[in-house]
């Protein structure tokens, strides 16, 4: 269903949804793309995590090969502020380009054991891994 446009002429619900996602004005949007040398990264039975508990910002985490993730984190403006952002700034976002933040983080084991530890936690039944023991994980069986 969320690839069917509902009515003639309508893009996609999914197509609109990561529209709005990606390109609304009203967030800011970071992509950290983390690697790693030697270590290697969970893979969900769900495809994707979420590192962060609900709150008012979307983050979530996909694998993206062995030695690498990518966090999408949309940041709501106005919660990170705790209040309203001013008009001036809004109408500034809306002026310009999109603002993309992009991140590339190397090693960094902190964001690893989080991943790890929400795959395993949020995988529907199982977790798979290219390697033997991944980091901070213990290995039964």
């Amino acid at each position: 269903m969320l690839l069917t446009p509902l009515a003639a002429g309508l893009s996609p619900v999914l197509e609109q949804t990561l529209r709005t996602m990606f390109l609304g004005r009203d967030h800011a949007l970071l992509i950290h793309i983390h690697t790693f040398s030697a270590e290697r990264c969970l893979l969900s039975d769900r495809g994707l995590t979420s590192p962060v508990p609900q709150n008012p910002h979307l983050v979530f985490d996909f694998n993206l090969a062995a030695q690498a993730f990518i966090r999408y984190a949309f940041l709501d403006y106005d919660a990170a502020l705790g209040r309203p952002l001013p008009t001036g700034i809004a109408h500034g976002l809306n002026l310009g380009p999109k603002l993309v933040q992009v991140f590339y983080p190397r090693d960094d084991f902190q964001s690893l054991d989080v991943f790890h530890r929400r795959a395993i936690e949020q995988s529907f039944n199982k977790v798979f891994c290219s390697g033997l023991s991944p980091h901070g994980v213990a290995v039964l069986g």
